[in-house]
């Protein structure tokens, strides 16, 4: 079975700006009616907001540790990163940190 996730992130300097992107949604929602995949949307702003993930106002490295972390600990195939302006630079971030450590992994890049 394939492992999908698709990753909302958000930007780490304004945490008050909160959206889930449909299209995510949409894609994930499809892939999950293909017997092959799993597939699962991580949403780090909901995740902060729950305190699932810890927040630092002071270190970016650290918060895209721990993004990345939580990402690569569900063992994923492919991760897609939901993207805008504001958060190109993070989604590079981790994209280049995940794939360094672990080549394997798909790593996509998509928004509006």
């Amino acid at each position: 079975m394939i492992k999908v996730q698709f990753v909302n992130i958000f930007d780490f300097l304004d945490l008050t700006f909160n959206s889930m992107p449909l299209g995510i949604l949409s894609l994930a929602t499809v892939l999950k009616n293909n017997k092959n995949i799993s597939a699962e949307v991580v949403d780090f702003h909901r995740l902060y907001e729950e305190e699932k993930i810890l927040y630092s106002k002071t270190n970016l490295d650290e918060n895209i540790e721990r993004c990345c972390k939580y990402l690569i600990e569900r063992e994923p195939q492919v991760i897609s990163f939901y993207t805008m302006a504001n958060t190109h630079a993070f989604a590079i971030m981790m994209a280049r940190k995940i794939k360094n450590k672990y080549p394997s992994i798909k790593i996509l890049l998509g928004g509006p």
